[in-house]
């Protein structure tokens, strides 16, 4: 499996890959090192064989999920011997410039992947999405922020946990906790005619 195709499977994000660093070019090893080959070392910067990574968004203009898709040509950064730092702009696949509806647009969102590799140099080095970032235009939104409520909460709860911002995620935990319980109080026939009251009727305040 191409590292690619972990990038673009959240299911799949831990496991074995192809090596994608050319080490032809590059070697960790000083004494390996010649007019052809260079060192590599943390802090650099190099190109990477991975293929193209293929995420689905959502689209407000679409109304409907696209694909979007990075380059081909791709760079990494070397955190250090055991992390790197994946940096790319996907774009829209059904991007079309003569379309009015793709030129109120931005058919591009800005992907950061930072991934956990135990060992660079060998043939299939085992890998570990440690973490993931969007910057979204307007228009595009996650998949997870289009599901009903108590989906786009939780996942919203999960991320922000990941993210390690623990007060964001207890604002959207609670979100989803009070509207169950809203919704239960009025299935029991909670003697309330306000949300707030029902609340209170249950415990909540």
């Amino acid at each position: 499996m191409r590292l690619s195709s972990r990038l673009s499977d959240k299911s799949q994000s831990n496991g074995e890959v192809e090596t994608f660093i050319d080490w032809a070019k590059y070697t960790m090893t000083p004494e390996d090192v010649t007019d052809e080959v260079q060192l590599l070392s943390t802090g650099d910067f190099v190109e990477i064989q991975i293929g193209r990574i293929t995420l689905p968004f959502y689209s407000t203009t679409c109304d409907d999920s696209v694909t979007f898709i990075s380059p081909k040509r791709l760079h990494c950064l070397i955190v250090n011997d055991t992390m790197i730092s994946i940096d790319c702009q996907l774009q829209c696949m059904d991007y079309d410039e003569e379309n009015p509806k793709c030129r109120d647009c931005n058919p591009c969102v800005q992907a950061w992947f930072l991934v956990g590799v135990d060992d660079l140099s060998v043939p299939f080095p085992r890998v570990n999405i440690v973490k993931q970032n969007f910057k979204l235009p307007d228009a595009i939104k996650l998949p997870i922020e289009t599901a009903d409520k108590f989906s786009e909460w939780l996942g919203k709860a999960e991320i922000a946990y990941r993210e390690r911002l623990g007060a964001g995620s207890i604002i959207y935990l609670r979100a989803a906790f009070e509207r169950i319980t809203i919704e239960v109080g009025e299935s029991a026939g909670a003697d309330s005619t306000t949300k707030k009251e029902i609340l209170k009727h249950l415990g909540m305040f």
